[in-house]
């Protein structure tokens, strides 16, 4: 038989415990008439027809009955396995879940091989003179063997503001302001592809200048080189300078 659940004090006793039928907690007598199945409340009778009016029948009554049965008031469920059961293998699944996961080889995306383009500068390097032309040749090799996605020639802020750039041949396809940089942006170099980009350059005021170019392909975002060196301006040639020089 199943356990019963004391309605006094709460504990469980096993119906086959050897102090049976006392609660094991407060002593109660589990086999008393208000605890069997077979008592009916509202007419506080016995409903057991083998023994009906041998005893007199009340809740607190606990006649010498070998027909107990433990009611729904004292009855304890029993217990299911199987949530216990669900939830077991529910964490089997998760682990084994897990331990394939830990398993499964990482794939490793391929990498993309890096562009591969050279800078190289030409320009008059004795100096140049204020509101003349000074031409500046920057040439472009891409030595890999696939595209290079875009290409920004850029030139530092502060050169623009000691030369004025009257254009750049070929035009750029757009400008862009990235700060202390000015890019002017071409598109993809083909493979081996060498281009040359001239900038026609005005200084603006004489002294010491630094005329700094860089190289970025857009697409990668990688930096590919910088040229940086002084430029030596003169100021503007004065009238007699001009005389002198026609006279020679």
């Amino acid at each position: 038989m199943p356990q019963v659940r004391c309605p006094q004090c709460g504990a469980l006793t096993s119906t086959t415990a050897a102090d049976y039928p006392f609660c094991a907690g407060c002593q109660d007598n589990l086999a008393k008439c208000g605890y069997c199945r077979w008592f009916n409340a509202e007419l506080g009778v016995c409903t057991n027809p083998a023994v009906a009016g041998v005893f007199d029948a009340s809740a607190d009554s606990t006649p010498p009955c070998d027909q107990h049965t433990p009611g729904e008031v004292v009855l304890a469920p029993r217990r299911s396995l199987w949530p216990a059961l669900i939830v077991g293998l529910v964490a089997v699944l998760v682990l084994a879940y897990s331990v394939l996961q830990f398993l499964r080889p990482v794939e490793i995306p391929p990498t993309m091989p890096r562009d591969d383009l050279r800078l190289s500068v030409e320009a008059d390097f004795r100096g140049a003179r204020v509101g003349q032309p000074y031409i500046v040749t920057t040439e472009i090799k891409n030595l890999a063997d696939y595209p290079v996605g875009g290409v920004w020639l850029q030139l530092s802020k502060s050169t623009l503001q000691a030369f004025d750039l009257v254009g750049t041949l070929p035009r750029a396809d757009a400008v862009e302001d990235l700060g202390e940089w000015k890019a002017y942006i071409y598109a993809d170099l083909a493979p081996h592809e060498i281009r040359r980009i001239v900038l026609d350059l005005i200084p603006r005021r004489s002294g010491n200048h630094h005329l700094a170019v860089r190289l970025v392909s857009r697409g990668s975002r990688e930096y590919h080189g910088l040229a940086d060196f002084p430029v030596a301006v003169a100021p503007p040639q004065s009238a007699l300078e001009e005389t002198q020089h026609e006279g020679r």
